[in-house]
């Protein structure tokens, strides 16, 4: 059984590793990874193993291995286990620290994060990646990133196991937050307008295809959508009276086929459901037994309905799907809406051959190697002006027709191509299936990694169309096809493809049929109120107002100088009566000055919560053309390393804008210059102020002096998507609708 790791393991403090792989970031597989909801989704060792508050990377809690208290105990922490595909490469990523004294006195166990991978019957056989030992890092966080692929073909699935101390080999205490593992898989869209599962919303108004077993009612009073939901009455009593129901229509599902389960569920406010015994579970059987099942565990949502979501990949041996539900709390839960979407077919741009010369168009074997009995015919042909003819005979493989396709398309971006080609055999020829075959092959480092056969048949003098989809296999650098012909006279081939499929910003009828599924629904989300930070007019004197703002403190060689005032005449302001006047002369004293005034805030500011900042200017006639305007952020601290945001306006948007008056200048905080250790505007959580300034350089624009008025600052929350946006959404403002509907128009390839 073999498993290797492409790269080696990395510790990064700053991220910029370079992989061989492209992972899509949006399949993470892993949840709950920085113990934010406890040990859900987690088995952990008795003792040794905690979830920290007092210390993450990011939300409120960690994972802490620790055996201080128990020094000869093995600390772990365990997922539950994730599907995997055929040959799929992995990026698996997490964050820890070991607290200064930490020890490792040496041992290979001490302390070791892998991914280890099971078979289709459970059985252990082995770790994909295995990072081991870790590095002490005397109490700095620092970021792991290992890339691993996993090679064994009876992998069926794979879990995350973390352990310290297995032989009483380390002492001290380690963490560990934000654990993923990212796939390398295409984001799958499925059919959201095709639910699989029968009365899945109760819209019968009783249990028809439903089996209650205990504590279950119909109830017409609080839904989800439509008219009915199935209500649990139930008493957190450690299992004597728990709720329970199973689905029982089976749906009609495809083995190996991939699907999307989701169902509504809410509990009532004040009803705490209990994580012991509570699950759903989507359960596949083969002769009376379960062979594989996925688990989601409802929480208390106090009155919210909340939309689980599950991505499940069938079984192979698959006989009987079916979910279970069991619930264990202290009163009234519901559910609703239970649906099983599946996969949309892929679609493939089929104007985008990646086989050069695939049809032979240049007349000649240009990138062909031409190895036996082949010749380019010109009278015989699928379409264009030439096809590639065989003259073989039958003959055991003594005299068969070979060729080889040798572009070596780039298709490293694609993780499922289609392959197509048009043969022909004329009429009386009789193809042998012996030796027969078109195989597409996958190399990496001189060896076949991998190989996909398509066998033609026998066609009488009519052209067919061979078509294959293929799962490319990792690590894979090239690919060619080898075309083996096995007759007792001519064949043709013409018009060899191999098409990636398309991504989102390409559009075909599947894409049609799932907007048209979801047309006009929403995923809006209760907004923040726009928090206005200031419009200058409580300020009763001036006196009022610079206590509020002020010019930057500080004397340095090369800097400018300013001053602020509050404008209290209503001609002068944007809105109401009154606005703020920033005056400017950066002639500093060296090459590159800059001048600047700011406010800080009475209480730190979360800017997770909003996606822009307004404020009006109002540039005055005449102003110096500064080679920035800026808006800088400080977090936690005002200090060099407090600045972890900045946002610039260039010249010809800046201080000298025109035409001069009030225009709105739109700070969008996805989309700032982060630093300090920020990368997103979720890092910066504790705003305490924010700094405005020009830069002049004499080199450049120059710098000078000038005059800005400032309004209606005001911090504004646009648009908030939720859990269950629609697949469809394609501008991403959370609704389906005629948006949507034109970005689908304008790049629409049809069939």
């Amino acid at each position: 059984m073999k498993y290797f790791a492409v790269l080696s393991m990395l510790l990064l403090v700053c991220s910029g590793a370079v992989f061989a792989q492209n992972y899509n970031m949006e399949d993470d597989l892993v949840t709950n990874g920085g113990a934010e909801d406890d040990f859900n989704m987690w088995f952990h060792s008795g003792t040794n193993s905690y979830i920290n508050t007092e210390d993450s990377t990011e939300g409120s809690k960690c994972f802490e291995l620790s055996n201080v208290d128990n020094p000869y105990d093995q600390a772990g922490i365990r997922s539950h286990r994730f599907a995997v595909e055929p040959d799929e490469a992995f990026l698996f990523t997490f964050k820890y620290k070991t607290l200064p004294g930490f020890d490792k006195f040496g041992g290979p166990q001490s302390l070791r994060a892998s991914v280890r991978c099971f078979d289709s019957d459970n059985n252990y056989i082995g770790a994909a990646s295995s990072v081991n030992p870790l590095e002490v890092t005397d109490g700095e966080w620092v970021t792991a990133e290992y890339e691993a692929v996993v090679a064994d073909p009876n992998a069926a699935e794979v879990d995350i196991r973390i352990t310290m101390n297995t032989f009483a080999d380390a002492d001290g205490t380690v963490r560990f937050d934000e654990i993923h593992l990212y796939t390398s898989r295409m984001p799958v869209y499925y059919d959201t307008s095709e639910n699989l599962f029968v009365n899945g919303g109760f819209e019968t108004g009783d249990f028809t295809n439903w089996n209650p077993i205990n504590l279950t009612e119909i109830n017409s009073s609080i839904f989800s959508e439509g008219s009915y939901s199935c209500k649990f009455t139930t008493a957190d009593d450690s299992g004597a009276e728990l709720g329970k129901i199973t689905h029982q229509s089976y749906p009609d599902v495809t083995p190996g086929g991939k699907y999307l389960f989701k169902c509504d569920f809410k509990s009532d406010v004040g009803t705490a459901v209990s994580s012991q015994f509570t699950r759903i579970e989507i359960r596949f059987w083969d002769s009376g037994s379960v062979v594989s099942n996925y688990v989601l565990t409802p929480t208390t949502t106090e009155g919210e309905w909340q939309t689980l979501s599950q991505e499940v990949v069938v079984p192979e041996s698959l006989g009987v799907m079916d979910v279970y539900m069991v619930l264990n709390a202290d009163g009234s839960c519901y559910m609703d809406n239970m649906r099983l979407h599946p996969e949309m077919p892929t679609v493939y741009d089929v104007s985008n051959n990646l086989f050069v010369n695939g049809g032979f168009e240049t007349g000649d074997f240009t990138n062909w190697n031409p190895i036996n009995l082949v010749e380019i015919c010109g009278s015989e042909v699928s379409s264009g002006s030439y096809s590639s003819k065989f003259t073989t005979t039958d003959d055991g493989g003594a005299g068969l027709g070979k060729i080889t396709h040798q572009s070596y398309p780039d298709f490293s971006d694609y993780d499922k191509l289609l392959f197509e080609c048009d043969f022909k055999s004329e009429a009386g020829v009789t193809v042998s299936s012996a030796n027969t075959r078109f195989q597409i092959r996958f190399w990496d480092s001189g060896s076949v990694v991998g190989n996909v056969q398509v066998n033609p048949e026998t066609t009488n003098g009519e052209w067919v169309t061979l078509s294959e989809e293929i799962i490319v296999p990792s690590p894979a650098s090239r690919v060619d096809v080898f075309c083996v012909m096995n007759a007792d006279g001519a064949c043709y081939m013409d018009n060899m493809s191999l098409y990636p499929p398309l991504g989102m910003g390409s559009y075909g009828v599947p894409h049609l049929k799932n907007m048209a599924g979801e047309w006009l629904t929403n995923d809006f989300q209760p907004l923040e109120p726009d928090e206005p930070i200031d419009d200058f007019e409580s300020y009763a004197d001036p006196n009022a107002f610079s206590g509020s703002w002020s010019n930057t403190s500080g004397s340095y060689a090369n800097r400018g100088t300013g001053s602020v005032s509050l404008i209290t005449d209503p001609a002068e302001a944007y809105s109401g009566s009154q606005a703020l006047r920033w005056t400017y002369d950066n002639n500093g004293s060296e090459e590159r000055s800059w001048v600047e005034f700011n406010t800080l805030f009475a209480e730190s500011v979360d800017f997770g919560v909003y996606d822009e900042i307004h404020v009006w200017l109002n540039r005055h006639p005449g102003n110096s053309e500064e080679e920035l305007l800026y808006f800088k952020f400080y977090n936690e601290t005002v200090s060099q390393e407090g600045i972890q945001a900045v946002y610039t306006l260039s010249a010809e948007d800046g201080s000298s804008y025109s035409p001069t008056g009030w225009t709105e200048w739109v700070i969008d905080l996805n989309d700032m210059n982060f630093q300090s250790g920020a990368s997103e505007k979720a890092d910066l959580d504790n705003v305490v102020g924010m700094f405005f300034g020009v830069v002049g350089d004499d080199t450049t624009t120059g710098k000078g002096s000038g005059v800005i008025d400032f309004d209606d600052l005001s911090f504004v929350d646009t648009i908030n998507c939720g859990s269950n946006q629609p697949v469809m959404d394609l501008n991403q403002d959370c609704e389906v609708d005629f948006e949507d509907f034109v970005i689908l128009g304008e790049t629409w390839v049809g069939e």
